[in-house]
This record gives structure tokens, C-alpha cells and sequence, in this order.
């Protein structure tokens, strides 16, 4: 929708009619189709210079899907004010917090895809006050941080984290359920790109280079709830977390706390869960 707004796709005529033509916004899919036409189309001693022009189109998707993204995100994590970030962990404490030894016990389930919830929960705010073994972190403001994320079984030394979905999910306290920028397919895996583990490489930059190695976020962008199902029963990640999601409204005496959602039709598949 970002990219239709700004008509960064009706620059590159007739990339806006593709994604009539295949009736889809999701980008991974137009992307493989042109490829795939490029290829029969040479098979098939078709016009060289649509060859070109399709194949150019599907490289000039990736560059127009990061700016769509950064025309609403942050290029990196310092463009956030400090005042924000406290506000924000100040408010996430009160489901995800341990204040003063006490565990909230709660979960936090979003369907934003950005990068906005990562940052912020790994934005530790510090006391003034230090002692011999370091600073002293905010005992209001310290977070359970745990997406389900762990090394992989067979490379301790990757450059990225993959989901535990054996083990990971009783403890896990953050969910996304539409899927995030940040996470990957990579062959059985579902990778979660990391900024410490890849040498300090920022997350936005570590995207880009995926998405030139033909590789693309996890992400559900589907208009209709219909779709939208379709698309997250394909991925085990995406349909345990409705599962979870599912679970934790059926939790006799649970609460459940909504913000920033605008309760349109096209997240059904969520309501019918409440």
C-alpha cells in the first residue's frame, strides 16, 4: 500500500498491471513470476527486449519494496528518541515487566512487521548508579525478552538465531503474527537476522542483502483475512502463533489489552480467535 501511495510502482510501467494481472500484493510472488517469464520466454523465442525489461522490474521490486519500508521506519535504532524508548518499555513492562522480582507473566502478540518492537526490547535502559560488575539496570523497566529465538542446533557460530519450535514456545513471551522484517526462511530453519551475531551489521542493511541474494522476509501482506489464513497455515511459525495467540484468549480470567490496531475486517482470522 506504501508503495502504491508513493507510485514508486507506477515509475516502472507495466509493473503496476503485474500485480492486477496475478490478482496479488505480495511482492515474493511477482517477483518469482516475472523470473520464471523471463526464462520461458527465452524458451519460447519470445521478444528479447520484455525479457529485459521483466527481468530488470523484478530487480527494481526489491529496491522499491526497502523504500517502502523506510518511507514509515526508522533507518536505524538511534533515530528513536531516548525519552521514546523509555516511554515505550515503561509501557510494555506492565504485560512482559519484572518489577522489583515480580513476574507479570504476560505475552505480547503483535501483527506490526517493522522493526519498532525488536528495537525497543532490546533497548536497555540503565540507573545512574553502577557497582563493582557493571551498571544497574531499571528493575521496572527490565523486560522478558523471549521471541523463541535460539542458536542453531547444528552451527553455534551462524550469524543468525532460528526458531525453537520444539522447545521455545512455553517460555516465549513475544510474538509476531503476521511475521516480521527480520525473519527469514532459510531451508528447514526460520531464521531471525541478528545485529550483535552478524559483527554489528545493522538490521536494515543485513535486509537489503537478502533480498539480493533472492531471499525475502517473512511476512504476511495479503489484503483479505481469507489470504491471509492461506498464507499462515503454509508456515509453522505463523500458525502456532495464532495457535498461542488462540490459547492465551481462552485462558479463564486472562485479559487482553489492544493498542494501535484498526480492527479491520481483514484481520478476521484475529477476531474470531477473541
Amino acid at each position: 500500500e506504501e508503495a502504491k501511495n508513493n507510485g514508486l510502482l507506477a515509475k516502472a510501467e507495466p509493473l503496476e498491471k503485474a500485480f492486477e494481472a496475478l490478482g496479488t500484493i505480495d511482492f515474493e510472488l511477482v517477483m518469482e513470476a516475472l523470473k520464471s517469464s523471463v526464462k520461458l520466454i527465452a524458451v519460447y523465442g519470445g521478444d528479447p527486449e520484455a525479457c529485459k525489461l521483466m527481468n530488470d522490474h523484478a530487480e527494481l521490486l526489491k529496491d522499491i519494496l526497502v523504500q517502502a519500508i523506510a518511507g514509515r521506519h526508522p533507518a536505524r535504532p538511534d533515530k528513536i528518541s531516548e525519552e521514546q524508548y523509555q516511554n515505550c518499555r515503561a509501557f510494555l513492562a506492565q504485560f512482559i515487566g519484572l518489577e522489583r522480582g515480580r513476574n507479570h507473566s504476560g505475552k505480547v502478540f503483535t501483527v506490526n512487521y517493522d522493526l519498532l518492537l525488536y528495537w525497543a526490547v532490546l533497548h536497555d535502559i540503565m540507573d545512574i548508579n553502577w557497582n563493582d560488575e557493571g551498571p544497574v539496570y531499571n528493575p521496572d523497566q527490565t523486560l522478558l525478552n523471549d521471541d523463541g529465538f535460539r542458536l542453531p542446533e547444528d552451527d553455534y557460530d551462524a550469524q543468525y538465531v532460528a526458531w525453537d519450535q520444539f522447545n521455545a514456545s512455553h517460555g516465549q513471551t513475544i510474538t509476531y503474527l503476521h511475521g516480521a522484517l527480520h525473519l527469514f526462511e532459510r531451508g528447514p530453519e526460520l531464521a531471525k537476522l541478528c545485529w550483535e551475531r552478524s559483527g554489528n551489521h545493522p538490521l536494515m542493511d543485513q535486509i537489503r542483502s537478502a533480498l539480493d541474494e533472492d531471499r525475502y522476509p517473512m511476512f504476511v501482506s495479503e489484503d483479505t483475512s481469507e489470504s491471509k489464513m492461506a498464507r499462515i497455515n503454509k508456515s509453522a511459525y505463523l500458525s502456532k502463533a495464532l495457535r498461542s495467540f488462540s490459547g492465551c484468549c481462552e485462558t479463564k480470567g486472562a485479559a487482553l489489552f489492544v493498542i494501535g490496531h484498526s480492527l479491520a475486517a481483514n484481520d478476521a482470522h484475529i477476531f474470531k480467535r477473541i
